[in-house]
């Protein structure tokens, strides 16, 4: 009796459950596509085989302040634009050589960020030398894809570029938030990343320094806001800037403000 009554129970919340599914999907004015019963569940794939939390994570990097990053001969250039009346830095040093830096949540990255240290400081720790970029991407996206395996936890709300210099060189790898990672020569993620790539690719082979680099990507942005309606084109648009040359003596340098970099006196902040 005692089974059939905690069956019997069971079945009614299976039942509950499939009608406030039901109810939710039909509500007026919403799409069905992102409010199927699969929309809620980030360990269930909809009949399609997809898995929509992270349909919605990367919607998320999407709307967010691009970044880039171009490996040159001399090194690596990494850029990240932001919006506001003062230039602020959003590209985190993880060691002397290895930078990060984002598109979509903030709150995520400076998570991920902190756990790249951990990785980093353990590495030394354990095996005497500093990790790779290639050990540390790896790393950081398995800890990103086990976010979309375990119950109780969402996916982060952002891709990184992890990006430097290590024993083998300087690279760039890029992590969005299904726990996909690759390397690039030259790549970018956030709102207009795909217009960016298209004015990065013909420019590969002729950005050979590293101030070239930052300074195309200072002026990549002037075709791309210009595509934009006025009311979209941000207000107050800065671009932080690292620079990690292909020099073991050499560490990374970090500006908030890619004009001050370049030498733009007339674009300083005066207040």
């Amino acid at each position: 009796v005692t089974t059939t009554r905690g069956m019997l129970r069971r079945l009614l919340l299976f039942a509950l459950a499939g009608l406030a599914s039901s109810a939710v999907g039909s509500a007026p004015g919403r799409s069905g596509s992102s409010t199927s019963p699969y929309s809620f569940s980030l360990t269930t794939f909809d009949p399609a085989g997809r898995l929509q939390q992270i349909e919605f994570a990367l919607r998320a990097v999407d709307r967010g302040s691009g970044a880039a990053a171009i490996v040159t001969e001399e090194g690596v250039v990494v850029a990240k634009w932001s919006t506001g009346s003062r230039p602020t830095l959003h590209i985190c040093r993880v060691t002397d050589s290895i930078v990060l830096t984002y598109a979509g949540s903030e709150a995520d990255f400076r998570w991920l960020v902190r756990k790249a240290a951990g990785i980093a400081v353990e590495h030394v720790r354990e095996f005497g030398t500093e990790v790779t970029l290639a050990g540390l991407a790896d790393d950081l996206s398995g800890l990103v894809q086990e976010h979309t395996q375990v119950a109780g936890l969402r996916p982060f709300a952002c891709s990184l570029l992890v990006a430097g210099r290590d024993d083998y060189g300087c690279e760039c790898y890029k992590i969005d938030p299904s726990g996909w990672v690759a390397p690039w020569r030259a790549t970018a993620v956030g709102r207009h990343a795909s217009q960016l790539e298209d004015l990065l690719a013909p420019k590969l082979t002729t950005l050979r320094t590293l101030k070239d680099a930052a300074a195309f990507v200072d002026d990549a942005l002037s075709p791309v806001a210009n595509r934009l309606r006025p009311a979209d084109r941000p207000h107050h648009l800065h671009t932080s800037i690292a620079l990690v040359p292909n020099n073991p003596a050499a560490d990374a340098r970090l500006c908030p403000d890619i004009r001050r970099l370049l030498g733009d006196d007339d674009d300083d902040d005066d207040d």
